[in-house]
């Protein structure tokens, strides 16, 4: 049976392009995204390379969306087996311009986004006895970076959680993967 997996954040960058390949390996795709048209084009790429797609419109940072598209993902798949919670924004900014806003807006999508799939999706895949959730940070996370103080405090915050995350989960059979990718356009 094919792999069902959650991909957020599937409408540019590394989230369509994990969409594209787990395509082509056939996976049952849950694509989320907050931009229409995006999401549309990458659930068709998705779809034509041999996936089959559910696109799910909607923004990590609202925690009741976050458990209304987990529920359509149950209703037709049953649940996942990999959750990818990939999401992610920045806003180059440096201190001169520094704007606490910035910080809210930044850590609301990449931290608690990462976080409200995590509620969703632990139960199940605690329940079930296995699952594999990567969540998806960057190298950034270890290091402040010039215009980039938000953003390097969110994924240091996610990678912090997501290890967390790991540990407290010995023994469930679920799997907590970090992903610290370098630069990537998007």
């Amino acid at each position: 049976m094919a792999l069902r997996v959650l991909i957020t954040g599937a409408t540019s960058g590394l989230g369509r392009e994990m969409a594209v390949q787990l395509g082509r390996e056939g996976c049952r795709l849950a694509l989320t995204g907050r931009r229409r048209e995006k999401l549309d084009a990458c659930a068709k790429a998705a779809r034509a390379a041999g996936g089959q797609v559910l696109p799910l419109l909607g923004d990590v940072t609202d925690p009741a969306q976050v458990r209304s598209q987990y529920s359509e993902i149950k209703t037709a798949w049953g649940g996942l087996d990999w959750a990818i919670l990939n999401a992610g924004v920045s806003d180059s900014r440096g201190a001169r311009e520094f704007s606490a806003e910035n910080y809210r807006w930044t850590l609301e999508t990449n931290v608690l986004g990462v976080a409200y799939w995590l509620e969703a999706v632990l139960p199940d895949m605690i329940g079930a006895g296995g699952g594999v959730v990567a969540g998806v940070a960057s190298l950034a996370g270890y290091r402040g970076l010039p215009q980039s103080g938000a953003y390097c405090a969110s994924k240091s915050a996610l990678i912090t959680m997501l290890e967390s995350t790991r540990v407290d989960l010995r023994g469930t059979g679920v799997d907590v993967v970090t992903i610290c990718p370098g630069f990537v356009k998007s």
